[in-house]
């Protein structure tokens, strides 16, 4: 999926609000690689100008976080912002 160069995420549980590629890379990612996160997609819905991705993350304790990604893609098809919850 393609994204807009000053795309958004957004981790509230996190209080993570990033913008960029760089930054994106840095904090979420960073976090990420920290916790020794595996992920496992379990389901991708699209509605519109959105697609929501229904993930769980297993955190090197083994501790299991649901996470749904709200992906907002905007009129050229890419993704502007992205939420975490």
């Amino acid at each position: 999926m393609p994204r807009a160069p000053d795309y958004k995420m957004h981790v509230p549980s996190m209080d993570f609000n990033v913008e960029g590629h760089d930054e994106v890379r840095e904090v979420i990612f960073g976090w990420l690689t920290d916790i020794g996160a595996q992920q496992e997609l379990v389901n991708i819905v699209e509605f519109g100008g959105s697609v929501t991705c229904y993930l769980h993350i297993t955190d090197k304790e083994g501790a299991v976080l649901d996470i749904v990604e709200v992906f907002q893609i905007d009129n050229q098809g890419r993704v502007s912002e992205i939420w975490a919850l």
